[in-house]
């Protein structure tokens, strides 16, 4: 329920928030910083929900803020930098890999612990705390509940004549609010720039470098823009849906088909996501010297080679090549992202709030129905489907990639030709006009 609140709470986000940060472009700076307090309140109140719905009504708020932000930081970025933005948007994504690397480090010391303890081993100063005894006399073994006992109560000792006696009582308050908390003021704390600009920036126009390089284009009839609309979701969904199931079956795969230990398996999944991390910080010098195509095309072809090397070492039985695999397939997947957006933006058409609403609408599909098949497959029929269905999901969304491309530089290229061609005409008719007005 918690998941499929948070899935439908991400999806109209995207759609909602994109929206008014199209519709409102005076106020785009507010909009962020409301959003990134809307976040923080959000997740520092859920671990303070008693109720169910309560709990999963925050949830669904939550990720309807956080995913309409995830939206529009992205056009944000785009539009702010423009030509420049490939950079940016890859160390952004970096931070957010680091983010994500580092945040269980965070987390463990709010993580309550599990204790077993014997009577000799509790003294609760005069609080009563329900204790579940377990005994076992003469091989037997039997269980009691006592909601009110205490081993010592008011300075008196309570002595239970039991033998080999274990008692089991609740864990010790959970800490995992501060973790919460800790979430929620730095969100809070992230929209402090966004609301200082919106109180200094002149509301009449935000200054933003790429506006230039919008105006210099053309804007695209509906019969171009709705494929590329088409193209870019379904590239998006499938490159998500192939880097998802990896990640999420890699570790069941490996201890269930290699019988590899579940250390050994999280060890892996580590290097997959140190590779991801260490590759998308890469990305930002690469993006000096390669093209946002030449990137896509070279990390998707790795990112094949990859995948395919995982199906060729099950096969030779060689764990030293999926470990290779692993990490290729890490590192590949971790620019895709932002150059595929950087793509679009400077040689398909201006990144809009629609475009990235797009990017977000098929990245969220793909978490919803993804493992739903995958589960299916293995499940029903062979763990190795593990292997072949992020294989076939890459290859969809490298099609999907090459019908983009194709697609630009044929019709979206004929269509801005012409259209320079008409412009250039009109000035040397107004140039011609105003010769023979001046001559006259």
């Amino acid at each position: 329920m918690f998941f499929t609140a948070m899935a439908a709470g991400g999806l109209l986000g995207t759609l909602c928030v994109s929206w008014l940060f199209d519709r409102f472009p005076r106020h785009q700076s507010l909009l962020l910083g409301v959003a990134n307090v809307g976040v923080g309140i959000t997740t520092a109140g859920i671990p303070c929900s008693v109720q169910y719905p309560l709990t999963i009504a925050l949830c669904f708020v939550n990720q309807f803020i956080s995913g309409g932000m995830e939206t529009v930081g992205n056009t944000d970025m785009v539009a702010t930098w423009g030509s420049e933005s490939n950079m940016h948007l890859q160390f952004m994504h970096f931070t957010l890999a680091a983010g994500a690397t580092v945040a269980p480090l965070i987390l463990k010391p709010f993580l309550a612990k599990s204790q077993l303890q014997t009577p000799s081993d509790l003294t609760s100063n005069g609080t009563v705390f329900p204790c579940s005894i377990s005994t076992e006399v003469g091989g037997s073994h039997s269980s009691m509940f006592f909601p009110n006992t205490s081993l010592m109560y008011n300075d008196t000792t309570v002595v239970l004549p039991l033998h080999n006696q274990t008692i089991s009582c609740p864990e010790p308050p959970s800490l995992i609010r501060y973790a919460y908390l800790i979430s929620g003021l730095m969100s809070v704390t992230a929209a402090v720039p966004f609301l200082v600009e919106a109180c200094k920036t002149d509301k009449k126009s935000r200054p933003q470098p790429a506006q230039a390089d919008q105006l210099a284009r053309p804007t695209l009839p509906p019969r171009l823009r709705y494929p590329v609309f088409i193209f870019v979701g379904l590239f998006y969904l499938f490159t998500c849906a192939a880097g998802g199931s990896y990640i999420a079956y890699l570790a069941t795969f490996c201890v269930k088909q290699r019988g590899w230990t579940r250390y050994l398996a999280s060890l892996i999944t580590t290097a997959f996501w140190g590779s991801l991390c260490l590759f998308r910080l890469i990305a930002v010098v690469l993006c000096k010297f390669l093209s946002p195509l030449t990137m896509m095309n070279v990390f998707q072809v790795t990112m094949l080679l990859s995948m395919l090397m995982a199906w060729v070492s099950v096969h030779l039985d060689s764990d030293a090549g999926l470990w290779v695999s692993v990490i290729g397939t890490g590192a590949s997947i971790s620019t895709l992202f932002a150059s595929g957006i950087s793509y679009v933006d400077g040689d398909v058409m201006p990144v809009t709030g629609r475009v990235t609403t797009v990017v977000m609408i098929g990245s969220n599909i793909a978490g919803i129905v993804n493992p739903v098949v995958m589960g299916h497959l293995l499940q029903e029929v062979s763990i190795m489907w593990f292997l072949y269905v992020p294989i076939i999901e890459h290859c969809a969304a490298f099609a999907a990639f090459l019908g983009l491309v194709l697609h630009s530089k044929t019709l979206i290229r004929n269509y801005i030709q012409k259209c320079s061609e008409l412009t250039q005409a009109e000035v040397d008719l107004d140039t011609s006009v105003g010769k023979n007005t001046y001559e006259a």
